[in-house]
């Protein structure tokens, strides 16, 4: 369906891509370590993927889902240390202490009792066995609390498979040019040469500091 912004398709993919190149040219100026992290997440060996690495980015996905990004990251050192380093035997092990320490910084318990839930499944899984299964399936993922629709796909790409993440920001922006997200994401990784999940850095980080102007995309 032809967005009612644009003349007709060609031209509302046009703008789209304009819109990218601005967005990728202030996230290169500003916020290059985006682009390195995801230049090196994209190589990521599933051999090289450990639990521990693994249930970090799981939590770290958990904690940020509809909360601020930037105070998770900093309460980041504070959350290591109550997780254990994040290592999903000492947490499964030490369940209250660390349900007391990590409610002292980031006081949800939803979210809290999730990550502690999640180092007992993720103990019993086969590794790295189960994340090639992912790889195929990323419902798959939804086994763990609190990982759902959208949150698999965050959590997928943090781990190095090249998905996006359909949150508010790249929905919001594809309703806007008429395009399903993950069609908008695929032409822009097409068109400019990146891959997915590098497009979805750049749009999410630009949204995020009000480089793309949301608020007038109705």
């Amino acid at each position: 369906m032809r967005a009612p912004h644009f003349l007709n398709e060609a031209h509302a993919v046009e703008e789209c891509i304009e819109l990218f190149r601005e967005a990728y040219v202030f996230v290169l100026e500003n916020f290059p370590e985006d682009l390195e992290w995801s230049r090196d997440v994209i190589h990521t060996d599933l051999e090289d993927v450990t639990k521990e690495w693994f249930y970090a980015e799981y939590a770290w996905c958990v904690y940020c889902a509809g909360f601020s990004v930037r105070i998770v990251r900093m309460k980041q050192a504070a959350l290591y240390s109550a997780y254990y380093g994040y290592d999903p035997v000492k947490v499964a092990a030490n369940p209250e202490e660390v349900r007391r320490k990590a409610m002292k910084i980031i006081g949800n318990k939803r979210k809290v009792d999730a990550i502690i839930k999640g180092a007992g499944i993720i103990n019993k899984l086969e590794w790295p066995g189960f994340l090639y299964k992912v790889k195929e399936n990323l419902n798959l993922l939804k086994i763990l609390p609190y990982i759902a629709d959208v949150l698999k796909y965050h959590l997928a790409r943090n781990i190095g498979f090249n998905v996006i993440k359909p949150d508010v920001h790249i929905d919001r922006l594809a309703k806007y040019y008429g395009l399903d997200p993950f069609e908008m994401c695929e032409m822009l990784s097409e068109r400019m040469g990146f891959p997915r999940h590098t497009v979805d850095s750049v749009l999410w980080r630009a949204a995020q500091q009000k480089k793309v102007p949301l608020g007038s995309l109705e």
